[in-house]
């Protein structure tokens, strides 16, 4: 037994010593590989713990992560369930067309809230010292307390039953006076003085309290922006315009809001047959007017001057020196007697009884549009008057000077054109207006009427001072020789001539036109150019210069360039300046330092300032902005020009007038003390 087992533990010493290599080396690895698999499986116990940790979702709790896969798989079905569907779909496309056409109604009610609130807190700033004043006097009042009015309750009913034992109204009135006089004193006890108290400090009370009244009702009567006003009424905009209309003038009579044109229209100065009225009336009721009175007004909306002085321009735009419609001073007034004024003055009276009946008809139901109406027609009537007035003497001033007949009445009809200018030029909001809305088309009408009244009390207000020629004093003239000998001739002899000769090397004479002349450079004015003027007047001039402003370069009004232009050498004498134009021949370069030439100011290459270039150097020529600066231009009209002149600067149109710094200097040193 013992030889069996050492024969078998010799055996597995022998085969331990003669395994291969290869089986001990695959051992070997298989370990190695065991130990990473249990290290694989340590990692994946570890995430699916990790991932597994669970977490509500939309109040949902999920044990694990697949659990959350599966709750979004089934969300996804029944999102595609409800998209598959046609009208699922359509609701869900319904549902954002309407939350998108909601966002857009609250972005425009925001808009309006927002503009409201503006409008309303400048109105709440303006009257905001008014309120603070009357709370200040409120609380400074003396108001008697209730401790001291307790203390004079005995006496009071001890008067009070003397007084019902006494039928005397005097002794209320008495009573009446001392118990105001109680509530205003500080003193518990001065209604039991003598009644001869000083009623001063009441009156004063009731003074600031009526100044304060009449303040608030200005305030409120303020008109802010672009609003308007008529007597009484206000309208801040024109929406508060179309408002007013929807609540007052139901029917859109529109037609009986008249101005001064619109009253013209309603003269009868002439036959009219019975056939063109019929037809008048025939096409006022196609094109949908109301009555006569709309389509009065909206055809008057399209002319400059009434019917009664503009009845001969049918062929077109007048340009003559009279009127279309008078042509003559006899046709206005002809021996005191006869003519068109004494036309149209018995047709006043005529119409504000026809006008007047009319709108107590159309608006019996609306005292406030049958209000405003009426201003409208008085404003109107008191208008006409006065311009007729004006006509006259403004004839009789020009025929006293020593004018002609002929030139008089020229000078009357351009004052006449430009009044009717200035209202038609606030009537155009008026014209083609005309819709399916008649609520909006009645309310641009009235908004027109009462525009163009602003522009009528204006000038009733001044009485046509500002119409008239005798309100000019100086008549400023530019351009040729030519051009000078037509035009000075015109000027009516009041007025002070101020001529430029445009691009002239020197006038004819020193007495040409009948004028003094002057030679004046611009860099003397302070200018950067080297161009000069000649300047005449029909004013005798006390000097024919005056001192030397600051004289400034072509580098003042340069900006460094920062777009991309032809690079310029390195200019080594930038520091210095020059009176005069300096131009490097070899670069055909303007120095910066020197003056501009005015005669190639817009065509010059100029050494600029540069950004982007190596030598910080480039040649350009002048921009629009740069030009306006070299003429003294403001840079409000800079801003004004078109682009279209980008590029084409040479033909902007100031280029041929004199520089701003120029004739201003003229004027207040050499002009204006000669006249004064």
């Amino acid at each position: 037994m013992l030889l069996v087992v050492k024969q078998m533990h010799d055996a597995f010493v022998s085969l331990s010593e003669t395994w291969p290599a290869p089986f001990r080396d695959i051992e070997k690895q298989f370990g190695f590989i065991g130990s990473d698999l249990e290290q694989v499986q340590d990692a994946i116990e570890r995430i699916r713990t990790e991932v597994g940790r669970p977490t509500p979702i939309q109040d949902v709790e999920m044990p694990d992560m697949w659990c959350a896969l599966d709750y979004l798989a089934n969300s996804v079905s029944d999102l595609q369930t409800t998209i598959g569907t046609p009208s699922g779909l359509h609701d869900v496309f319904q549902v954002v067309k309407e939350l998108q056409e909601k966002q857009a109604s609250l972005s425009r009610l925001l808009h309006e809230v927002k503009a409201t609130c503006v409008e309303y807190e400048s109105r709440f700033a303006m009257i905001g010292p008014v309120l603070i004043e009357c709370k200040r006097l409120i609380s400074t009042t003396p108001v008697a307390t209730a401790t001291q009015s307790n203390r004079s309750v005995e006496d009071l009913e001890q008067r009070l039953r003397i007084v019902e034992t006494t039928s005397s109204p005097r002794k209320y009135e008495e009573l009446i006076d001392r118990l105001a006089k109680l509530e205003m004193q500080s003193r518990p006890s001065a209604w039991l003085q003598d009644t001869a108290v000083s009623s001063t400090d009441i009156g004063l009370f009731k003074d600031t309290i009526a100044k304060l009244t009449s303040k608030i009702e200005s305030f409120e009567r303020r008109v802010v922006g672009d609003g308007l006003a008529l007597g009484m009424y206000i309208f801040q905009s024109f929406e508060d315009l179309c408002v007013w209309i929807k609540l007052h003038v139901k029917n859109n009579r529109y037609g009986l809001f008249v101005d001064a044109i619109a009253l013209f229209e309603l003269f009868c100065t002439e036959h009219i047959d019975t056939a063109t009225a019929l037809g008048s009336f025939n096409n006022s009721q196609k094109t949908g007017f109301a009555t006569m009175y709309e389509a009065t007004l909206a055809a008057s909306m399209q002319n400059v001057l009434p019917t009664l002085l503009g009845k001969g321009s049918t062929d077109g735009m007048d340009t003559s020196r009279f009127l279309p419609g008078l042509k003559s001073s006899e046709q206005w007034s002809h021996n005191g007697v006869t003519g068109l004024r004494f036309q149209i003055e018995p047709e006043l009276p005529k119409v504000d009884s026809q006008l007047g009946s009319e709108i107590a008809t159309a608006f019996c139901d609306s005292s406030e549009a049958a209000g405003l109406a009426r201003e409208c027609l008085y404003a109107s009537k008191r208008f006409i008057s006065q311009l007729c007035q004006f006509i006259t003497n403004d004839y009789e001033f020009w025929s006293g000077r020593g004018y002609s007949k002929a030139d008089a009445w020229s000078l009357v009809c351009q004052s006449l054109r430009r009044i009717f200018d200035e209202i038609h030029f606030e009537r155009v909001y008026g014209r083609h207006v005309k819709s399916n809305n008649v609520e909006t088309t009645a309310a641009k009408y009235v908004w027109a009427v009462l525009k163009s009244h602003q522009v009528m009390e204006q000038f009733s207000k001044h009485n046509f001072d500002g119409a008239s020629f005798m309100s000019c004093n100086l008549v400023l003239l530019c351009g040729s020789i030519t051009w000078l000998l037509r035009w000075v001739s015109q000027v009516p002899k009041p007025l002070t001539i101020i001529a430029v000769l445009d691009y002239t090397p020197s006038p004819p004479s020193r007495t040409f036109c009948n004028l003094h002349w002057v030679k004046l450079s611009h860099h003397h004015a302070g200018g950067v150019s080297d161009g000069f003027c000649f300047f005449g007047t029909s004013a005798p001039l006390s000097s024919s210069t005056f001192d030397h402003s600051y004289p400034r370069r072509l580098c003042t009004l340069l900006s460094p360039t920062c777009a991309t232009y032809r690079p310029a050498p390195v200019l080594s004498s930038a520091d210095l300046s020059y009176d005069t134009v300096v131009v490097y021949p070899d670069v055909q370069l303007l120095h910066p330092g020197g003056l501009l030439p005015i005669s190639r100011c817009a065509t010059i290459l100029v050494y600029c300032p540069s950004v982007f270039t190596p030598s910080k150097w480039c040649s350009r020529s002048l921009s629009i902005r740069e030009l306006c600066s070299v003429f003294d231009l403001p840079e409000a009209l800079s801003a004004t020009i078109p682009t279209t002149f980008t590029g084409v600067s040479r033909l902007l149109p100031f280029l041929r007038s004199a520089p701003s710094k120029l004739l201003r200097r003229f004027l207040l040193d050499l002009v204006f003390p000669s006249i004064s």
